[in-house]
């Protein structure tokens, strides 16, 4: 019994672990709202585009994850929810 307690304990770590290393390779997830396209079509005009309202333009979002073990971090994407896809490349 306490094999199985002992190997469970260590699926578990396991699996947080390859959980925290994935949060660190890809910390953003694709806006559900836009489907990363950080754009949106108006209901009644279907030509109308404008920039989604959820993710600001970027077309991903911080993952939950992120927002729960480092609010710091997730509270400075959100604050750059404003720039548009573009501005982000200018920047790298």
């Amino acid at each position: 019994m306490l094999t199985i307690a002992i190997v469970a304990a260590a699926v578990l770590a396991a699996a947080a672990a390859a959980y925290l290393v994935s949060l660190r390779v890809r910390p953003w997830w694709p806006c559900r709202a836009c489907r990363g396209g950080g754009k949106t079509r108006d209901r009644i005009w279907k030509r109308a585009t404008g920039t989604c309202p959820k993710c600001g333009g970027r077309g991903r979002r911080p993952r939950l994850g992120i927002r729960v073990l480092n609010p710091d971090r997730a509270r400075l994407m959100r604050a750059a929810k404003g720039t548009h896809k573009k501005a982000d490349r200018r920047l790298r």
